[in-house]
């Protein structure tokens, strides 16, 4: 699930709440989240140079402060929404903008890196941007994520589809140049050959590159995802209308993929099943095609579009792209564009009956050593299972139950959780943890001695 805070269009839901009324909508959202079986959140941290906790950079307006004032009373919402979010069996990806600086709405507060460093930034129309043909703004851009990465405990580092900025025109409907002449020029002195297209492109080639080494580096364990444009390059679909990202965003996602600079990609695929130009399975079928074992494709859902203007969607259109997801990618997944499309029951019961009947942990990234949990070891105690880690504790517990003749059901738990609920009807169990890398510990199995019908008789 996309939480963005960006204008407050999930969290919080107005810049003037108190701060006691941000933390009761954390909890609210992360209660819907887990009740309706998501497995991950990726919270918008930094949207425009700014962040939602302590950093060098000022603190988002999207808070209630002015530009650059702290909260008051002070806090910490993303150490708040990690906290939250594991004791609830959820992973938290921190969603980093790293090229956006300013809506160009409001003036920037003095700590704004338009202050500190202006030589990285430029106008486009209204906005600012952090110019990427300067080493140097890519060096700055990397240090703030290692800031977030060395002091929060995030699962996951995310980026979505801002590199280069979506096209614009003038009053005159011309189009609008990315203001990069300085950075370009300096580039050539130095004895550059590319074309200034091409030159772009490598730019941020290099900067999510140079990212996934970083986070190598530092935190390896943790997973590394970048939400691109829906559509791919021309080059690669020429069939295929639209925006093309090559030359126009500059990026190259399936070539991302094809060098596994990340360890997921979730392309935003904000077309219905039935499109007639662009259809979401047309669309999924070309990126299901450059998933491998080491880059896993979990497109991205506009589910938003459920029953809001201007074009409504049934919630059986987010149903049918969840299906097609399972049919055609080696490990299914999706993402949901945004939290507060999931405050709605109707979708969320939808979800419930249908594509969601039973939770998903999520799934483990390639290449990594085997997990330290310990055999678990559990007992029956009335209607429960008691369970203990005799080693390390896990992040999340996995029971699963069957009947005498019936398949496995599963159900995940927190790892905190010390005994776990059974249904009636239950014959045997089996009990695993899962760790902070979603790594599976050993199973314990235990057989009731009789089957279990839990209203005080037995069969």
């Amino acid at each position: 699930m996309w939480v963005a805070t960006a204008w407050n269009i999930d969290w919080p839901s107005k810049s003037s709440l108190a701060v006691i009324r941000q933390q009761e909508e954390v909890c609210r959202l992360l209660d819907r989240f887990q009740s309706v079986g998501l497995n991950a959140v990726l919270l918008q941290v930094r949207s425009f140079s700014d962040a939602i906790y302590p950093s060098t950079e000022p603190w988002s307006r999207s808070l209630g402060v002015r530009a650059g004032d702290s909260p008051s009373p002070p806090w910490d919402p993303l150490s708040f929404w990690i906290r939250e979010a594991h004791v609830r069996g959820l992973e938290l990806h921190a969603w980093f903008n790293p090229l956006r600086a300013d809506a160009g709405r409001e003036p920037v507060a003095e700590t704004h890196v338009a202050r500190r460093h202006p030589d990285l930034v430029v106008q486009y129309g209204t906005a600012l941007w952090l110019d990427p043909g300067f080493d140097r703004t890519i060096d700055y851009v990397l240090k703030e994520m290692e800031f977030l990465l060395q002091r929060y405990d995030v699962d996951g580092l995310h980026l979505d589809d801002y590199f280069y900025p979506y096209p614009k025109k003038s009053a005159d409907g011309s189009l609008l140049r990315f203001p990069d002449d300085r950075s370009y020029r300096e580039y050539t002195e130095a004895g550059g050959v590319l074309p200034r297209g091409e030159w772009r492109r490598s730019r941020t080639d290099r900067l999510v590159m140079l990212m996934r080494a970083r986070i190598r580096r530092i935190r390896p364990e943790i997973r590394f995802g970048i939400a691109p444009f829906g559509l791919p390059c021309r080059r690669d679909l020429p069939q295929m209308r639209g925006l093309d990202p090559c030359t126009e965003l500059f990026t190259d996602a399936a070539g991302w993929c094809e060098r596994s600079w990340c360890d997921y990609l979730s392309p935003q695929l904000y077309w219905r099943v039935q499109a007639q130009q662009r259809g979401f399975r047309e669309l999924l079928s070309f990126w299901s095609e450059r998933e491998s074992e080491r880059v896993r494709m979990w497109p991205g859902l506009f589910t938003a579009r459920v029953n809001s203007d201007p074009e409504q969607w049934p919630a059986d259109e987010i149903v049918q792209q969840i299906q097609l997801t399972r049919e055609l990618l080696q490990v299914p997944g999706h993402t949901h564009f945004s939290a507060r499309s999931f405050l709605r029951d109707e979708l969320a019961d939808v979800l419930r009956q249908t594509v969601y009947r039973q939770p998903a942990a999520v799934p483990i990234r390639f290449g990594l050593e085997p997990t330290e949990l310990r055999e678990p070891s559990i007992s029956l105690h009335g209607t429960q299972i008691r369970v203990q880690a005799p080693g390390p504790r896990p992040r999340m517990w996995v029971l699963q139950t069957r009947g005498t003749a019936t398949n496995w059901n599963l159900q995940i738990f927190p790892g905190r959780h010390n005994v776990l609920p059974l249904a009636t009807g239950v014959a045997e169990v089996a009990v695993s943890g899962l760790d902070e890398r979603s790594r599976q510990g050993p199973v314990a199995r235990l057989r009731l001695p009789q089957h279990q019908d839990f209203s005080g008789n037995s069969n």
